[in-house]
């Protein structure tokens, strides 16, 4: 039965369930309203569709819930309505009883024999029982058979005791019964099974994870299996040493495990190796000895550990990023390798102490290069900082370990590609089932973002003269699109004020108090009250779908991305992104000018708009009019013009209201300038997402950091 099939199946059960379901079968792929009892889904947002690998799984964007396409069967006891077991005993039937048979041999000689080939035989008066090995998930061959061909695949082993060897088989996705195994709460990882088997001859309990690309998973099933101290012994080679730091990341700082990292002598590739030539006893000494660590029946006594501080220091971590991110500049300056000139390609050669084929080999693993190419001098300073930067005795080793970090940066924000025509197909289908405008929705500007049709996907510019309240517009806008779209998360970057700062305006804004009044004891009982409704929106909001960064954590435009890339995930593609004082962040490249670097930041901008198909706000200063007298403002007054301007697909211009009284923006303020309320217009310099050319009226309360149309004062 194939997939096509089995969805068909699922379609009919979806539609006696009456979950409302879409197939689409000309992508393997149907859509329903989730059927987990704990999610009240209204609109369909659970997705059974094939992986890269072909195989079906689910994921509902609702309620997040996901698996493999078995979960699922058996979540829903489904297996007689797709009839899995039919197609079993049709086309299975001979391999079955093969199984069955074979099972039944008490001759395990062939295996025995296998295992011996890897030092795991009788030897000393200790000896290896294969039916201690046994599945521990099942207690008859017959549901173990019958189990394992709904989870081929995906199957691992459990061997019951504190001292007895785990083993992870391919892809893992679950412990089905951890509650029934009983584990020491120490455990040593490994990659290969036959290494876990050495440790297990010494006593020791081992883990053989084989595979790779599951570390997340194995880890959650640690932990959930009461296991809180792992000891790492990975190969001996690259892969290994990848997988130990992969291990440190995730275990230290997302699961609060306690690591140590045990080292295999240089001139062994293995744990298992080791064990081969080298007597029981040296062997078992020479892990205690090199960790200072003593073994006791029930697990480990520890008297030394590695942080994951000195291990990065011991790794020269810091001098590695460096060299990389002068790399992945480099990468992104070049055309094509022949682009370097001979002498500085042979000075970096004899630094690094690596073959000219070796060097030119990783340049062209380099899928995506910018097709703009850069002067000899710049490349020129490129190459002398990573001369600079980075000073290691096993510079083959340290150049491979840079690469495989750029191409694994590079995989990650670029964006995957998709079939034209389905992309196209999907839009007309999306367009069919929306009403209203095309974006989000607002109630306190209601009518600037009517002009828009909504909030879209697009990169938008806030500009405006000193003092009309550039960054509480954008405050108010941003607090209200979070207030009004349930679905929306929100991010504020404020590279020109302190988080504290921004902070305090919000609060402001959403009590309807004064900046300076939420900053003391407040006596007046209705203001307390405002005030303590707004605390309470606005932690109920944080770090769940608000989120305030300033420059001091986001100094740079790699980690602005890489920040945008983490919350778009976690918000499930609905996030705004808001950034007050663009031109503060860092840009990488060298520049000749402020008007080049605006470009850069227009560009990048704009990269990560259709990268991730998001709304992004900036903000910007209009430029000091040469003739006070003039009273309109146009795109060309924007300081940062060219490129900045020209990328953006709305620019709003803030000014104050021209009138009699109206002052120059750039002169000194009344005495009372704080209390003031401002008629302000916001002005559509661009519009490339509606036909809407125009302005609109709004009030600008500087005390409380408040805007608010002239019909929506109470909002």
């Amino acid at each position: 039965m194939d997939n096509k099939e089995i969805l068909l199946k699922i379609n009919d059960w979806a539609e006696q369930m009456d979950l409302k379901p879409k197939l689409k079968s000309w992508k393997n792929n149907i859509i329903f309203r989730c059927p987990f009892p704990d999610h009240d889904d209204k609109n369909p947002s659970f997705n059974i569709f094939e992986n890269q690998n072909g195989y079906l799984v689910y994921k509902c964007f609702g309620c997040g819930k996901s698996g493999s396409l078995i979960d699922f069967i058996e979540q829903f006891n489904l297996y007689d309505h797709i009839n899995l077991k039919k197609h079993k005993k049709e086309y299975s039937k001979k391999f079955y009883d093969y199984l069955k048979a074979r099972l039944k041999f008490e001759d395990l000689s062939d295996l025995k024999f296998f295992i011996r080939k890897f030092g795991i035989y009788e030897n000393n008066g200790i000896a290896v029982n294969i039916k201690e090995f046994n599945d521990g998930l099942f207690k008859n061959t017959n549901e173990y058979i019958k189990r394992n061909y709904y989870d081929k695949g995906q199957r691992y082993y459990i061997s019951k005791g504190a001292h007895k060897q785990l083993l992870f088989f391919e892809e893992v996705l679950k412990f089905f019964n951890p509650e029934d195994s009983k584990f020491s709460p120490y455990a040593i990882l490994t990659e290969g099974m036959f290494d876990a088997l050495s440790l297990w001859r010494i006593d020791l309990p081992a883990i053989s994870i084989l595979g790779s690309g599951n570390e997340k998973k194995y880890l959650e099933d640690l932990k959930k299996a009461g296991i809180s101290i792992l000891f790492l012994m990975f190969d001996n080679d690259k892969s290994g040493r990848e997988k130990t730091k992969k291990f440190l990341e995730l275990g230290l700082k997302n699961y609060d495990f306690k690591i140590y990292v045990l080292d295999i002598p240089e001139e062994f590739k293995d744990v298992n190796e080791w064990f081969m030539n080298s007597d029981i006893e040296d062997f078992f000494n020479g892990i205690r000895e090199q960790t200072q660590m003593l073994a006791e029946r029930n697990g480990f006594l520890v008297l030394s550990e590695i942080s994951f501080g000195d291990y990065l220091r011991a790794e020269n971590f810091n001098k590695r990023i460096v060299g990389l991110n002068n790399l992945v500049m480099l990468y992104d300056s070049l055309k094509n390798p022949d682009f370097i000139s001979e002498d500085e390609l042979n000075k970096t050669l004899a630094y690094f102490g690596i073959e000219k084929s070796k060097w030119l080999e990783k340049f062209h693993e380099i899928k995506k290069l910018k097709q703009e190419q850069k002067t000899k001098n710049k490349l020129k300073d490129f190459l002398n900082n990573i001369h600079n930067s980075i000073e290691f005795e096993d510079t083959e080793k340290i150049v491979n370990d840079i690469f495989s970090y750029a191409l694994t940066l590079k995989k990650e924000i670029t964006p995957k590609q998709i079939n034209q025509k389905e992309k196209f197909l999907n839009a007309l289908e999306q367009a069919q089932n929306r009403t209203g405008l095309l974006g989000y929705t607002s109630e306190k500007f209601s009518q600037i973002v009517y002009y828009m049709d909504g909030v879209q996907p697009g990169f938008y510019i806030i500009a405006g003269h000193p003092n009309v309240g550039k960054t509480a517009f954008t405050i108010n806008l941003f607090l209200d699109l979070l207030k009004v779209n349930e679905e929306l998360t929100g991010v504020y970057y404020s590279l020109d004020d302190s988080d504290l700062l921004i902070f305090n305006r919000m609060l402001a804004t959403l009590s309807n108090l004064a900046i300076n009044e939420i900053q003391k004891k407040i006596e007046d009982e209705e203001k307390l009250l405002r005030f303590n409704q707004a605390k309470e929106l606005f932690f109920k909001w944080y770090d769940k779908k608000l989120f305030i960064r300033d420059i001091s954590v986001i100094p740079d435009f790699p980690t602005l991305q890489s920040d945008i890339e983490a919350l778009y995930s976690k918000s499930n593609g609905h996030l705004l992104v808001m950034i007050d004082g663009l031109h503060n962040l860092e840009i990488s490249d060298k520049i000749g000018s402020l008007r080049e670097a605006n470009i850069i930041r227009a560009n990048k901008i704009k990269e990560i708009v259709d990268i991730y198909n998001i709304p992004v706000f900036t903000t910007t200063e209009l430029r000091k009019p040469e003739n006070s007298n003039r009273k309109d403002v146009t795109m060309f007054d924007i300081n940062e013009t060219g490129k900045y301007a020209y990328n953006a697909n709305l620019i709003l211009g803030i000014t104050e209201a021209s009138s009699d009284k109206a002052k120059n923006p750039y002169e000194t303020s009344t005495k009372n300038d704080e209390n003031r309320i401002i008629d302000v217009k916001i002005k559509f310099l661009k519009n490339k997402l509606s036909w809407f050319k125009g302005d609109v009226d709004l009030k600008f309360e500087t005390k409380k950091n408040r805007f608010y149309m002239i019909d929506n004062q109470d909002k």
